[in-house]
């Protein structure tokens, strides 16, 4: 449900089809802005209640390695 639902925020976040989002779906940071940064941080926090900073979604590649991040820091914060 989360992820569905962090999939759909991001389609709209990014500006693209949300079948587009999928695990593999590879970001172009050199496309986006610090809105786009802070939006994504932002939908993080609102849907797995987990704090991800603007500087570290830019080292994940695609929505997987994301999706490996935020993870981590849910177990961090247990």
């Amino acid at each position: 449900m989360e992820q569905e639902q962090f999939f759909a925020q991001l389609a709209k976040i990014l500006d693209v089809p949300k079948d587009k989002i999928t695990r593999d779906y590879v970001f172009a940071f050199d496309e986006w802005d610090s809105l786009v940064l802070m939006s994504i941080a932002a939908a993080i926090d609102e849907i797995y209640d987990v704090v991800v900073s603007i500087k570290e979604v830019p080292k994940c590649g695609t929505t997987g390695e994301l999706l490996n991040l935020i993870e981590a820091k849910k177990i961090e914060d247990e």
